[in-house]
């Protein structure tokens, strides 16, 4: 279970910005540059980190995505500023903020939260596609994420009669993904924190090979941290996709607090941890005490193709989830699926890109961990791994 003073820290996070100094109009919350309206949420746009694997044109998606956000009723700090601040704290990662940093952006830049976005995919090739996620993440020494959502389109998700639906530009898709994402953004930002908008999922993709323990206790909650996952697709930036995609998920799962990745980064850039292959107990005791994590999300990236098998998507992935105060592995999956899966007419409900396709990999993993770990066969305390049945959950 969470820590009294962790537990209350991400509490005091989360109210503060579900707050937004609604008490009065016109008043600047505590240590804010400047005032902004009641209910309005001030957030700081940080500079689009690629996930590509490739050069692509992410300062051009600032602009936009700056305006896209402004509609949706955000007040947003960009630019200059922002730039500034970076500098200040030479912060040249943008995948991720940690927790001194949040803190710095609340008081020199007057936000409530920060905006971290990640561009997954972008190919000018016909159909073009697109693939990216943002979130919002707190402005305080115990960042939490508030909002997270993605999009993953490309021109021939919706042909329509004779093709007249199909997208030829990716512009004409950087638009609508932004306008999409900005939206869901304003929409959490009015209904209140946290709002973390999953992935769609239908049972295709659920994992070949899954184990659990029964150590776990529905009626507990456990702060979860998500570590990169090693590459050996060859697809750079894979296993940071992957883990983007379960930080993603289980974000979004009752009971369960996932630590912010940039404080993940952060802890083991400075305790030196390499973890690859999978966390080790040794790596699991480090965490616990750097971070308070009492559960860690570790795995490997086999494949990850936007190509694959018959030209659609195909991604596999490993993933382990250890208890960082016994050591023990509570959760053993393995996950491989292809984009057309389930698919019996005309390409119809055919996954289009690898992004799309881990995240709802990620996802259907995410519902058995928080469905299957609780109540396995056998003793309570038990290390032994018992056999997952999947057809349980349908």
């Amino acid at each position: 279970m969470t820590s009294s003073t962790s537990s209350s820290s991400r509490r005091g996070a989360l109210a503060a910005v579900a707050g937004l100094c609604l008490a009065a109009s016109s008043l600047a919350c505590a240590g804010h540059a400047r005032t902004h309206a009641p209910g309005e949420l001030r957030v700081a746009l940080l500079p689009v980190y690629n996930l590509t694997g490739s050069t692509a044109p992410t300062r051009e998606l600032a602009s936009p995505l700056a305006m896209a956000l402004a509609r949706a009723g955000l007040d947003v700090v960009e630019g200059e500023p922002v730039e500034e601040y970076l500098s200040r704290h030479r912060l040249r990662f943008t995948g991720g903020i940690d927790g001194a940093a949040a803190a710095a952006a609340r008081e020199e830049l007057g936000v409530d939260a920060l905006v971290l976005t990640s561009l997954e995919l972008y190919s000018t090739n016909t159909p073009p596609k697109l693939a990216i996620t943002i979130r919002l993440v707190s402005a305080d020494p115990d960042p939490v994420v508030l909002w997270m959502d993605g999009a993953f389109l490309t021109g021939d998700d919706s042909p329509g009669l004779l093709g007249l639906g199909r997208i030829s530009k990716v512009e004409k898709l950087v638009g609508k993904a932004l306008s999409q994402l900005a939206r869901s953004a304003g929409r959490a930002a009015q209904r209140g924190f946290p709002s973390v908008q999953r992935c769609p999922t239908e049972g295709r993709f659920r994992p070949d090979i899954a184990f659990a323990a029964p150590r776990l206790d529905a009626k507990k909650e456990y702060s979860v941290a998500v570590l990169p996952f090693t590459d050996h697709s060859g697809r750079r930036g894979a296993g940071e996709l992957v883990a983007l995609q379960f930080v993603h998920q289980l974000a979004a799962v009752p009971g369960l607090h996932v630590v912010e990745p940039g404080v993940v980064r952060d802890r083991v850039i400075r305790n030196r941890i390499v973890a690859l292959g999978g966390a080790s107990r040794a790596t699991a005791r480090v965490l616990r005490g750097a971070m308070d994590a009492e559960l860690i999300v570790s795995g490997s990236v086999m494949s990850f193709s936007e190509t694959g098998t018959a030209g659609v998507p195909t991604v596999e992935f490993d993933v382990s989830l250890i208890e960082t105060r016994s050591g023990e592995v509570v959760w053993e999956s393995t996950s491989k699926s292809r984009g057309d899966e389930g698919v019996l007419y005309a390409k119809i409900g055919q996954v289009n890109t690898a992004s799309d396709l881990a995240c709802r990999m990620a996802r259907d993993v995410a519902d058995e961990i928080a469905r299957g770990v609780r109540a396995r066969p056998g003793a309570p305390g038990d290390p032994r791994l018992a056999p997952f049945d999947a057809s349980s959950l349908r």
